[in-house]
């Protein structure tokens, strides 16, 4: 028998709630980093520009 942890489920919570907020956070930060990575390509485009 698979048990979420903790077991017997005390945090009151589902797994499926869990890996629904990670997955949420997970694209989340993938967005933000990729502006980040944007920006940062952008600013020595622009460097090379001047």
């Amino acid at each position: 028998m698979r048990e979420s942890y903790p077991a017997g489920g005390a945090s009151g919570r589902k797994a499926g709630v869990d890996r629904r907020l990670a997955s949420k956070n997970l694209r989340t930060g993938l967005i933000a980093g990729a502006i980040c990575f944007l920006t940062f390509g952008a600013a020595f485009f622009v460097a090379a520009v001047y």
